[in-house]
């Protein structure tokens, strides 16, 4: 991970940073590179200890992340059948391109009909 001040410059340490200070830090998820903006908080119970508030610039939609969502909140879903999601890519928040659809035990597909949401904390199907 990298973080860079406002001033572009490297930053390795968020402890010397004042509450409030923002930085950029940029991350590296299956070759895709994610930026964040990270905010020090007031100083916790330590002088150690950095609290911060991150939040990052664009969504990063991924395969796996997705399969997850679906399999993992229902436990009728049989199969999903999906439209072209790639392994990691960003993303504009909000409604993406990509839909599925879930297939219950015993049921047949009949087309995709729920779309995919990218938010700060992750996909939404709906």
């Amino acid at each position: 991970m990298t973080c860079l001040d406002r001033d572009g410059a490297v930053v390795l340490d968020l402890r010397g940073g004042a509450p409030g200070t923002t930085v950029t830090c940029t991350i590296t998820y299956e070759g895709v590179q994610v930026a964040w903006d990270v905010t020090i908080d007031e100083t916790g119970w330590s002088q150690n200890f950095v609290g911060y508030t991150a939040f990052p610039a664009q969504g990063l939609v991924t395969r796996d992340g997705v399969a997850r969502l679906m399999f993992g909140n229902d436990s009728t879903l049989d199969h999903a059948v999906c439209s072209d999601i790639p392994k990691a890519a960003l993303v504009p928040f909000g409604k993406t391109e990509s839909k599925c659809e879930k297939v219950s035990q015993r049921k047949q597909p009949i087309g995709y009909n729920q779309s995919i949401h990218i938010t700060t904390t992750g996909p939404m199907v709906h």
